[in-house]
This record gives structure tokens, C-alpha cells and sequence, in this order.
């Protein structure tokens, strides 16, 4: 039997937390999982206390009743990414699984915000998405070699729990010079990907997010995984606003790898 993935999942009860919950329910079905829902209680909007487990027991009678993980909420005070990038390391999670409003304008989101700062996988699930089998997995790269082969195989246990088709595709920018696969970086992929169904895409566009966007719809794909190399104040400028534009447009659930 697998270990228990242990989860952390932060919520403020809105509709998008209880998509979150319910898409790592569909998800976590086939393997034993430990959640730990976490509500940051700010000092700019500070609760009492008994609100809000008020609060979460509504929220647990319609998004937790039915779910087939064990589960325990926290309530941590702070500041909002500081006490979620804190906690995962206590927790030592094995991912972060945030909802997300999408379509937003400005602004960094917390989907980002995470995926810049904590060391391990976070999924984002777009607010209006709705559970679906997932059966096709594009995984956007860079054609880098991958110092850590470690980072690729959550995409690897997906893939394989769902029996699903990764597409392993690249986007090449007109002005730029085409690029193929470093032998490293597909020696690393192929060493996980060899057992699966699974092909590489090239694909050419000025906007990459445009690009991906449309190949994600073509294609039929039901989540989009991404490999975040850097974090902090180290993270490339390029690769931040790229994975900062996909997480605030998103409509399929991203998983950032790290």
C-alpha cells in the first residue's frame, strides 16, 4: 500500500475552496491521503476564533461530508502566505492544493504566490472547473536539463494511477532560435516516461500563453503540468510571469512541479 500523500489544503469557505476539496476528493480516491485545511486568520481581517470554526462547520456539512480522506483543520494566525508556506514545511506536504477565481487582471494571486515559495507540488484548481476524468496530461518544458529528477515523478504517479496520455510539448517563439530536447532532460523524462503512453509536441507561437491555451483545448486536456525551477527572489523573471499568467487564466487544474 502507498503512504498517505499528506495534503494541505487552504481554505476561507468560499465556493473555490469547496471545488478544491472536492477535486483532491476525485482525485485521492484510489490512495489513502491525510488533509490538513488550513485557515489563516490575518492581522488585517482578524476573527474571533469561534466564528470561525462556526464557519468551518458549515463549510465541512457541504464540502466534506462525503470525502474519503481523514482530514483536520487548523486555524493558524499571520500573515496569509507566510503561515501557508510555514505550515507545509511542519506538515512536510507532499502537496498544496489550492482553488483559484481565475481571470485576474492584476495582481500576483495566491495560486502563484505558492507555487513561488513552498517546496513541494501545488495543484490549482480553477474555481468553475468540475471534476472529469483525466485521461490526457499536457506537460509544458523547456527542453533544460532537469536537475532533480525527483521533481518529475508526481507527474509520473498521475499519469500512471489514471492511465492517462502525456504530451510533453514545447513552445518555440518565432524570433527565437528552435530548440530540441537536451539529451539529459529527455533521458530524465523518457527514465519515467518509458511505461506510459506518451509523445512530444513542438509547437511554434509568438504568445506563449495563447499557444498552450489552445493546444490544452484541441487536445482535450484535463490537467497542464508545469516544472517551477527556481523560488523566491532567484525565480526567473520569464518562467515567474509565464506560470503567474497560466494560474490566473487557468481553466483546467495546473499542477506545478518543483
Amino acid at each position: 500500500m502507498k503512504k498517505p500523500q499528506k495534503i494541505l489544503i487552504p481554505v476561507d469557505f468560499s465556493p473555490v475552496a469547496v471545488n478544491a476539496v472536492h477535486y483532491t476528493n476525485s482525485i485521492m480516491e484510489e490512495q489513502p491521503a491525510e488533509v490538513v485545511l488550513v485557515y489563516v486568520n490575518t492581522y488585517i481581517n482578524s476573527r474571533n476564533e469561534m466564528d470561525i470554526i462556526r464557519e468551518f462547520r458549515e463549510f465541512e456539512a457541504e464540502a466534506l461530508r462525503d470525502v474519503s480522506f481523514y482530514y483536520e483543520f487548523k486555524i493558524l494566525n499571520g500573515n496569509l502566505l507566510t503561515e501557508l508556506v510555514n505550515e507545509s514545511k511542519r506538515q512536510n506536504a507532499d502537496f498544496v492544493i489550492t482553488g483559484t477565481k481565475g481571470k485576474r487582471a492584476t495582481g500576483l494571486s495566491l495560486a502563484a504566490a505558492l507555487i513561488r515559495s513552498v517546496y513541494c507540488p501545488v495543484i490549482v484548481v480553477p474555481e468553475h472547473f468540475r471534476k472529469r476524468p483525466v485521461c490526457n496530461i499536457a506537460f509544458a518544458n523547456d527542453y533544460r536539463p532537469i536537475s532533480d529528477s525527483e521533481a518529475i515523478k508526481p507527474l509520473w504517479e498521475f499519469a500512471l494511477d489514471f492511465k492517462a496520455k502525456v504530451h510533453l510539448f514545447h513552445v518555440n517563439q518565432s524570433k527565437q532560435e528552435v530548440l530540441v530536447p537536451a539529451d539529459e532532460a529527455e533521458s530524465t523524462l523518457e527514465y519515467y516516461l518509458q511505461s506510459l503512453d506518451h509523445e512530444w509536441v513542438y509547437l511554434s507561437g509568438d504568445n506563449v500563453e495563447s499557444t498552450i491555451n489552445n493546444f490544452i483545448k484541441e487536445n482535450k486536456i484535463d490537467m497542464l503540468a508545469i516544472l517551477s525551477r527556481d523560488h523566491g527572489n532567484n525565480q526567473l523573471k520569464s518562467e515567474g510571469r509565464l506560470i503567474a499568467q497560466l494560474t490566473a487564466h487557468a481553466e483546467i487544474p495546473i499542477l506545478a512541479l518543483c
